[in-house]
């Protein structure tokens, strides 16, 4: 869920040792390559845990796109880098409409794969696993806010609206036992 911010953070650091930041081509390269990746491992996962049904033409569709999407990040890398996008600064970016449809796409996948996710656990007939599933509807409906802002504006403070999304997910995925004796009359 981070990999789109590794190329600020990493050119932030890099920026306070040398001045500079990095490279528009490794800013690229470190924030979205393989993006696709870190959603077809979720996808995998999600099925393990729901048996999604028609999953093989499902994931086999998903990776013939992320291919396509990275074969075209790899050229546009080294023939034509400012489709991709443009070094605002030495720690942003701004993106080009490629990149933007491109994460916009992966949004909606990962945020509709979440939120199938976050049904089927209201659905079960234990109480926590009901309340783990009001947290991630939560959190996948506040990290897709924050990240579409994020996407089409890029403006850091915005940031705030995923580390709250953040939050929710942990707490979804983990149940502190804090919040469960806090929502849960067992």
């Amino acid at each position: 869920m981070s990999k789109p911010w590794w190329g600020s953070s990493t050119s932030f650091l890099v920026y306070l040792f040398n001045g500079v930041g990095i490279s528009i081509f490794w800013y690229i390269l470190i924030t979205f390559s393989f993006i696709s990746l870190v959603i077809i491992v979720w996808l995998v996962a999600l099925n393990d845990l729901t048996r999604i049904k028609k999953f093989k033409v499902l994931i086999g569709a998903f990776i013939i796109y992320a291919i396509i999407f990275e074969v075209l990040i790899l050229y546009f890398l080294f023939t034509d880098i400012s489709v991709l996008g443009v070094l605002t600064d030495p720690v942003n970016i701004d993106l080009g409409s490629f990149l933007i449809v491109y994460l916009l796409l992966d949004l909606v996948i990962f945020v509709i794969s979440g939120f199938y996710f976050a049904f089927k656990s209201l659905q079960s007939e234990k109480p926590e696993i009901k309340l783990k599933g009001k947290f991630l509807l939560l959190a996948f409906l506040i990290y897709l806010i924050g990240a579409a802002i994020e996407t089409v504006l890029s403006f850091p403070p915005f940031r705030l609206i995923l580390i709250v999304s953040a939050i929710m997910f942990y707490i979804g995925f983990m149940m502190p036992e804090m919040i469960k004796k806090r929502f849960l009359k067992e």
